[in-house]
């Protein structure tokens, strides 16, 4: 499977089809075979791994946006990035 093919998984959302989670996509790919070799399950890694860090960042994004958690929370000065970073330390655990 080209990077293409891949990038194209995790960006198109048509047809008002629920987007996945980072795991729902990485399990996929062990159900389709993409991962022939070593290369390829590294690439796939570091795909979900990008996935779930987008998500975790969009998702705290969202939440901001939210009067009671802004109202509410102390946690609201930071962006996405920034509380991935701090919460999980960049991806680095």
């Amino acid at each position: 499977m080209g990077m293409i093919a891949l990038t194209a998984t995790l960006i198109i959302n048509k047809g008002g089809k629920m987007k996945q989670t980072a795991v729902e996509w990485l399990l996929q790919r062990f159900e389709d075979g993409d991962m022939y070799n070593v290369e390829d399950a590294q690439f796939i890694k570091h795909q979900a791994l990008a996935m779930e860090k987008e998500q975790i960042e969009d998702a705290w994004s969202a939440g901001k946006k939210n009067p009671f958690i802004v109202q509410h929370s102390e946690c609201c000065e930071n962006n996405g990035k920034q509380y991935y970073n701090e919460t999980y330390k960049g991806g680095q655990q």
